[in-house]
């Protein structure tokens, strides 16, 4: 659980997130941290996630579920 928390930090370039931050509400959002999630699921989740599933995720819970951590 908070190696996922810590990995969306890292990608969003924040100091810590929690479980309904709307990631894509943070300063300097771009389609490259957006790119960087998606990898980060196949990676190190092993789930290979599709450009309209990742635009169905809202918040980090969401992209915790997806990846199949518990939050």
């Amino acid at each position: 659980m908070q190696k996922f928390l810590s990995e969306i930090a890292e990608i969003l370039e924040v100091d810590a997130v929690s479980a309904d931050l709307r990631f894509r509400t943070v300063d300097d959002w771009d389609s490259m941290k957006g790119f960087s999630i998606i990898v980060l699921m196949e990676r190190d989740y092993n789930r290979v996630m599709t450009v309209p599933e990742f635009m169905a995720c809202e918040t980090v819970a969401d992209l915790a579920k997806y990846a199949g951590v518990e939050l």
